[in-house]
């Protein structure tokens, strides 16, 4: 009996033995388990870090193109407020030739006439390599009158600051029962060529439908870019003279 009981107690080890070696198997597998998904986590991480890190070039990539959007669209912007309503006077009635060589030119027609300050006739043409602004202006014009006087102090003092872009008025429209003509020339001696245009045909010849003042813009290889029919803001000419000076000098 005691030989059956001894017997019955090894073979009962055996089977804890047994039963410890299989969990303890199965604690290994286990391990491995938590191994192999703590790689896979590390790993995960690190693809994160790196998603993150793609995500973070990209919104730079944006911000560089909203940028460069923002600037388009700045540019655009002045581009519509020389196209927006502004003040402008009309010219007499008898001067004006509606349908007559209104037609805005696409490049700059070569003008020539005589300079109010120094008697000269001078010529103004396409190829010489230089940007303008032209501004026609009718003496009696009070809209006229007040970017005249702005320019008067502005464009001297400015004048530096665009060597590839010059200003050239047009005096249009002359009419003595209006005003004195002279007088307004001689009072603000104003620093920039003034062409006579006695008859309007230089006016015309640019575009302009019968009203004051009215601008040109013109590239330095003659090509017209646009024009604008109105008082311009005291920003928006130097603006004008930046962006024009910018396209001249290919920055």
């Amino acid at each position: 009996m005691v030989g059956l009981a001894l017997a019955a107690s090894v073979a009962g080890l055996v089977m804890v033995a047994i039963a410890l070696n299989s969990a303890n198997d199965t604690i290994a597998e286990l391990n491995e388990s938590v191994e192999l998904l703590t790689e896979a986590v590390t790993d995960s991480g690190a693809a994160v870090d790196s998603l993150t890190d793609d995500v973070a070039s990209v919104q730079q990539d944006v911000s560089g193109v909203q940028e460069q959007i923002g600037t388009v669209q700045d540019r655009l912007a002045t581009i519509e407020a020389l196209r927006s309503d502004a003040p402008s006077s009309s010219a007499p009635s008898a001067t004006s030739q509606p349908g007559e060589a209104n037609a805005l030119p696409a490049t700059m027609p070569t003008i020539s006439g005589s300079e109010y300050y120094t008697g000269d006739q001078v010529t103004f043409g396409a190829d010489d390599g230089v940007a303008r602004v032209y501004l026609v202006f009718a003496h009696w014009c009070p809209y006229c009158q007040a970017d005249l006087e702005f320019l008067t102090v502005w464009y001297p003092e400015n004048r530096d600051r665009f060597p590839n872009t010059e200003l050239v008025t047009i005096s249009t429209f002359q009419d003595p029962s209006r005003g004195d003509h002279d007088l307004l020339l001689d009072e603000i001696a104003l620093a920039a060529p003034v062409l006579m245009d006695p008859d309007a045909s230089i006016s015309f010849s640019l575009g302009n439908q019968g009203s004051v003042p009215y601008w040109v813009f013109v590239g330095k290889d003659g090509t017209v870019l646009g024009n604008h029919g109105g008082l311009l803001q005291e920003g928006q000419i130097d603006s004008i003279f930046t962006q024009l000076e910018e396209l001249a000098a290919g920055t």
